[in-house]
């Protein structure tokens, strides 16, 4: 889906990144040129997986966090959480301390 979205942008008013592919230093250039850009006008998609946004990119989801730039989450495969339970993956349950409770108003 990113790919597509990615090579299509000829709506340049969506911009998206898939976090998984950045280095820390570039998670790092990507947190300061959010908050230079205008983004009211501007829609921002985040592609990651539950291991990157906890772990690698956390100083990123602190920022979004603080600044209220989480708008929407969405979370593929979450149905094998809620199948497989705890046993599945330890991220998915920390995505509910770490990211959920954060930004439910």
């Amino acid at each position: 889906q990113y790919n597509k979205i990615y090579e299509s942008r000829q709506n340049w008013s969506v911009i998206p990144f898939n976090l998984d592919e950045l280095s820390k230093r570039d998670l790092s250039r990507l947190r300061a040129k959010l908050k230079l850009m205008d983004l009211h006008a501007k829609t921002v998609i985040l592609f990651c997986s539950p291991q990157c946004l906890l772990q690698k990119a956390s100083l990123l989801l602190s920022f979004l966090i603080q600044y209220r730039l989480i708008h929407l989450v969405a979370v593929d495969e979450i149905h094998l959480f809620t199948h497989f339970g705890r046993s599945f993956r330890e991220e998915f349950e920390h995505l509910c301390t770490k990211l959920f409770e954060n930004i439910a108003p």
